[in-house]
């Protein structure tokens, strides 16, 4: 009985790979299609192909998936329908002639590094339903100073060239296009995002919040203009390449409180 069994098990093993083997391998880009300047994966934008300089997202996407729009050099303006809810990671990051977005009213989620290297831009908000932006979302755009956070929005604002979330207990992004050289951050402050001062080139000095804890990974990276820095003493750790390449840092006090400091700090 045993040996029946057994021999059993091993046909249908044999049948369910013969069927398996005939099963066609799915294809990953065979949803996507070409639609004009645009390919399209159902209701996402993979890619723009065009060369236009002003460019308006068509009004059956959804997401604008990421890199969408990474590297593009001939577009000055995009304008962002209110269908859009998702703008992914990187969607435009370093096109660096981009002067212009004007963002869709439903725009939820602005994804890391979406708009970083854009060093031309100079005009975009935050819709009031944004809920959340990712690191480095504006790092190194060094003509942004100023980023106007609708009234209605409950999760972020924008005070003098810099973004928090609502209640300023998190520094988002300080707009490499501030032209102050010297920032005293509020008392409030007690988280810095990942690049958050990512390509700040103008800024000269910084004095850190009392209530932050840690230097996070890539904070002040490439702030090539950063001389000096107020540490306080509620700071515990210095995060990977938190001041990386900050060519000019001549002057930095590490109080007692830093237990750890990340080799490549």
């Amino acid at each position: 009985m045993a040996r029946y069994v057994r021999k059993l098990i091993a046909a249908l093993l044999m049948v369910t790979a013969l069927i398996v083997t005939q099963i066609p391998a799915v294809d990953v880009d065979a949803a996507r299609v070409d639609v004009g300047d645009y390919t399209m994966d159902g209701d996402t934008l993979v890619k723009y192909n065009g060369t236009e300089t002003s460019v308006t997202v068509p009004n059956s996407v959804r997401t604008i998936g990421h890199e969408a729009f990474s590297g593009n050099s001939t577009m000055t303006e995009v304008v962002i329908p209110d269908r859009v809810t998702n703008v992914e990671f990187s969607s435009f990051e370093n096109c660096i002639n981009l002067q212009k977005v004007t963002m869709g009213s439903n725009v939820k989620t602005i994804g890391a590094a979406a708009f970083s290297g854009c060093t031309s831009l100079k005009s975009i908000s935050i819709p009031a339903k944004t809920s959340e932006i990712g690191a480095g979302a504006f790092a190194k755009c060094s003509s942004l100073s100023n980023i106007p956070v609708n009234y209605q929005n409950q999760n972020y604002t924008c005070e003098s060239g810099v973004l928090y979330n609502q209640d300023q207990t998190q520094l988002i992004q300080y707009l490499a296009g501030k032209p102050s050289i010297s920032y005293i951050m509020p008392d409030t402050v007690e988280k810095i995002s990942v690049y958050a001062f990512w390509g700040a080139d103008q800024l000269t000095g910084v004095t850190i919040s009392p209530r932050v804890k840690e230097i996070p990974e890539y904070a002040f990276s490439n702030c090539n203009g950063l001389s000096t820095v107020t540490i306080p003493s509620s700071v515990e750790s210095l995060q990977a390449y938190s001041f990386g390449d900050c060519v000019n840092l001549s002057k930095i006090y590490i109080p007692k409180s830093v237990g750890y400091i990340d080799e490549d700090a």
